[in-house]
């Protein structure tokens, strides 16, 4: 794994950063790696260079690291966060890591989430390492049912339907095969009924609510993360391993003028 760089920038992080930030021993990042389940590198490395990535991967390898923490086998930790984070960018266009909140109560200036962290460091704010209403969790209902949550916000993707979900929790997919090491599926149940007829349709959401439903309120065993805590601490640990390293030269400067990137950059 290559070692830090010298003045590293904020939004960029190498593999032994991705690792680390996840929470993840450099084997194990490697494994997700040759598996095809890693976050996707910025660059095609070739040669001695070194993959690099932006803050969008690391916090995908921040929640398969949490997963991965709370019991869920690593490349099914990995492949549950390739799917939620596709959902994510699907509905809203970037990691729901919470910094934008997080801003306004700062009063911080605009920036990509890696700068604010930085403001947010030098300014001794500290309320970024604290669970907020906000964050999005996930749980995971006897290895097999996956629910996304928040204490304020609502994910429900049914538009029809007859059963009320708890404020905070909807459904989201299936996993089948938990117990083997990478030969697992994950059903998205949002495209289950996608090309049904309104009838059929309204059956489906239906049996769909109630299987979810029964085994949420029925559950033996629950796996949960908070996901956009997890992303928030990843930041904490990459500041703080490269503050060690002295690979950070020139933080301590203002954010006036951060570059800008694309989600979560």
């Amino acid at each position: 794994m290559p070692r830090p760089r010298q003045n590293a920038p904020a939004d960029s992080f190498t593999s032994t950063e991705l690792a680390l930030g996840a929470g993840l021993d450099t084997r194990s990042f490697k494994t997700i790696m040759v598996s095809g389940l890693a976050p996707a590198p910025l660059n095609k490395a070739s040669g001695r260079e070194a993959f690099i990535w932006d803050t969008f991967g690391l916090y995908q390898a921040a929640m398969a690291g949490a997963l991965h923490g709370a019991g869920v086998p690593l490349l099914l930790a990995a492949g549950i966060t390739r799917r939620f984070s596709e959902e994510m960018m699907e509905w809203h266009g970037r990691f729901p890591a919470g910094f934008d909140m997080i801003r306004e109560s700062a009063g911080a200036p605009r920036a990509g989430d890696a700068w604010l962290h930085r403001h947010l460091r030098i300014q001794r704010f500290g309320g970024h390492l604290l669970a907020s209403d906000n964050d999005i969790f996930i749980e995971i209902v006897d290895r097999r049912y996956i629910f996304l949550g928040s204490r304020k916000y609502h994910f429900n993707w049914f538009d029809v339907g007859t059963n009320k979900y708890p404020a905070y929790v909807s459904p989201s997919a299936r996993i089948y095969g938990w117990e083997r090491k990478s030969d697992f599926k994950i059903e998205r149940i949002v495209g289950a009924f996608d090309n049904l007829e309104d009838e059929f349709k309204r059956n489906k959401i239906k049996s769909i609510e109630d299987e979810f439903l029964h085994e949420w309120h029925n559950a033996i065993g629950v796996v949960k993360i908070n996901a956009s805590l997890a992303a928030r601490m990843s930041l904490e640990r990459v500041y703080n391993y490269r503050i060690s390293h002295r690979s950070i030269v020139d933080w301590e400067t203002s954010i006036d003028d951060p570059p800008e990137g694309g989600p979560n950059a």
